[in-house]
């Protein structure tokens, strides 16, 4: 397979259009066509991502039953690659993990920073009090990017 954009070559059997058609020329296309490719792509997006996370995991167990950190393949297009498996982050699951320091007579902060998280919902209320509090919350929070979600019927 030559073609790193094959995806874009797909037919999805719409009037014969092409997705690299209809996302090069999107002005030339119904809102209809539009949303349907919408739908398509989101579709192709979470069975491409479930057929990542399923290979990836094949090839991290034989990677960790040959105690191998590296694996030297050829890309589909004829290059040299090479993967690299990669420990994962360290996290702490505990949610009251200040608390479990302190009750060991310790400092929280020598493990952990204070984080202020804002919260929108928080926010909003403290918007309805009106005044300088509103100004300040509406110059901090900011609405973020439209999306389009596809339902059915």
């Amino acid at each position: 397979m030559e073609n790193n954009n094959a995806l874009l070559t797909i037919d999805f059997g719409v009037q014969g259009q092409t997705l690299a058609d209809v996302m090069m020329n999107p002005d030339n296309y119904p809102d209809e066509i539009l949303a349907a490719y919408v739908d398509a792509t989101i579709a192709m997006s979470a069975q491409i991502r479930e057929a990542r996370t399923i290979i990836e995991a094949n090839i991290l167990k034989r990677m960790n039953d040959d105690n191998a950190t590296k694996m030297m393949f050829k890309g589909i297009d004829g290059r040299d690659l090479v993967a690299t498996r990669k420990k994962g982050a360290v996290k702490c699951e505990a949610k009251d993990a200040d608390e479990q320091v302190k009750a060991h007579g310790f400092d929280p902060l020598m493990i952990g920073d204070y984080k202020f998280s804002p919260s929108w919902s928080k926010a909003k209320e403290a918007r309805k009090l009106g005044g300088d509090m509103q100004i300040i919350i509406d110059d901090m929070f900011k609405e973020g990017r439209e999306s389009i979600t596809i339902t059915e019927k």
